[in-house]
């Protein structure tokens, strides 16, 4: 159980963002061992700031972003390079696509393995955990962990996942479990892998 907390705790820091989106409704998830996932307001609260030009932070980053090649962008968030140390810097790219819906596209720099992301796999067999792991091979052979919600959500907006290693890059994709199922993760993750 120990492990499953410490997992869950790596999967909510990681999932630790949210997206502002003009006329929605503030949707806070919340379920067993899990904190919410606040769709609006990116969190933590106050790290972040709205990036217009993306050349204009790259050299503030400690990765080369990917710019993802998704439909109905509203805007970047960047973490405050006056508050956060250069390794922890996070991208957050905000989508309302037309077909998968609310799309949140997080770039890190990568500090886990390919092994890290296949030893989740394990936690299927965990009752207790709230989503269901899978390993998928995207496009150009990148290999990506998918996290499902068991259980679909009341409202629809639990967020769904799926994280690959890009270069240095460790990137993450959310979205609402409703409209972000595991085969719209994996299409959605091949229009965030860079151009090859």
């Amino acid at each position: 159980m120990k492990r499953l907390a410490a997992a869950l705790a790596l999967m909510l820091a990681v999932a630790a963002c949210g997206q502002r989106v003009p006329g929605s409704k503030s949707a806070a998830v919340e379920g067993p061992d899990q904190g919410s996932f606040n769709w609006d307001t990116p969190e933590p609260d106050g790290l972040f700031m709205t990036v217009t030009d993306l050349s204009s932070i790259e050299s503030s980053l400690p990765f080369s972003p990917i710019e993802p090649r998704l439909d109905g962008f509203l805007h970047i968030d960047a973490t405050d390079p006056s508050k956060v140390d250069m390794d922890g810097r996070l991208l957050l790219f905000f989508y309302e696509d037309p077909t998968y819906g609310r799309v949140i596209v997080k770039e890190q720099l990568n500090r886990i393995s390919l092994s890290t992301l296949e030893g989740l796999l394990v936690y299927n067999n965990d009752e207790a955990s709230p989503v269901t792991f899978s390993l998928v091979n995207l496009n150009d052979g990148t290999e990506a962990l998918v996290k499902v919600q068991k259980a679909p959500s009341v409202d629809g907006l639990a967020p769904n996942s799926v994280e690959f290693i890009e270069s240095s890059v460790d990137v993450t994709i959310f979205g609402p479990d409703k409209t972000f199922s595991s085969d719209a993760a994996v299409k959605v993750a091949n229009l965030v892998t860079p151009v090859k």
